[in-house]
């Protein structure tokens, strides 16, 4: 019966995400953060978190232009071990100790075209790829640290990953804030895919500050705003701007 259900979720995560597709290459799951920002505590075997919002975000990484985007959120998870999410792909939680969680997951990069902004014309068509990685996440009071890892499987094949550190609270009985701070990088390969520029290095520091607003029967709503300042490789292309600014909002239930 578990097995069936996984299958289930992994087969409706897959389809939203296809259908989601433009939102992806302007780090849709930064996006989607707000409703898992918080931990969320239940006893029962399966724990559904199902949302819907709106962004406003770069129509690719570090691009002049914005766009409107639809953000579906679909979010579940099995006796706190395995998950299949629009926003944290499918994984597994090998180490989860109250204050600590880590282990692999699999996510998707649905890579860029040139016809997607006229900044990118005359630039190289990156072709989609899965992606495997790990991540981890580490509680320390009111702070929190992050990392992640992905690996392009095919395409570039190259690595991408993410640096975190970030502080929450209670601001009322009700409503909860974060703010942080993200550090993005991407190897050589990655580099050179992206943005022509074939070393190692940072693309940018991420200030953001997250809201979280809790409703009666499980009913939340969010808020997430964000502006990255962008760094190295990823300010070396003409079609990239010096600052780049994303915001959301999504209101949702957890089951």
């Amino acid at each position: 019966m578990m097995r069936a259900l996984l299958r289930v979720a992994v087969l409706s995560v897959s389809t939203i995400l296809a259908q989601a597709a433009p939102a992806v290459a302007a780090d849709y799951e930064a996006l989607l953060g707000g409703p898992n920002a918080i931990r969320w505590r239940s006893d029962a075997a399966w724990k559904l978190n199902l949302g819907v919002g709106l962004g406003l975000a770069p129509k690719f990484d570090y691009s002049r232009d914005n766009e409107l985007v639809f953000l579906p959120m679909v979010d579940m998870e099995w006796r706190n071990f395995v998950f299949a999410s629009t926003q944290r792909g499918i994984g597994v939680k090998f180490i989860n100790t109250g204050r600590t969680e880590a282990g692999p997951r699999l996510t998707y990069d649905f890579g860029r075209s040139p016809t997607d902004d006229d900044f990118l014309d005359g630039t190289d068509e990156i072709a989609s790829t899965p992606q495997v990685g790990a991540y981890w996440m580490s509680y320390l009071g009111a702070w929190r640290l992050s990392a992640d890892f992905k690996y392009a499987t095919s395409s570039y094949k190259g690595v991408e990953g993410t640096f975190g550190l970030a502080y929450g609270g209670a601001l009322t009985d009700s409503t909860n804030v974060i703010a942080g701070l993200d550090a993005h990088f991407g190897d050589k390969k990655y580099n050179e895919a992206y943005f022509g520029d074939g070393n190692f290095g940072f693309n940018d520091v991420t200030p953001f500050l997250q809201l979280i607003h809790n409703m009666n029967r499980g009913m939340y709503i969010t808020l997430d705003g964000r502006v990255s300042v962008v760094l190295g490789p990823a300010k070396s292309p003409d079609f990239t701007s010096s600052r780049s600014y994303s915001a959301s909002t999504i209101i949702g239930k957890r089951f």
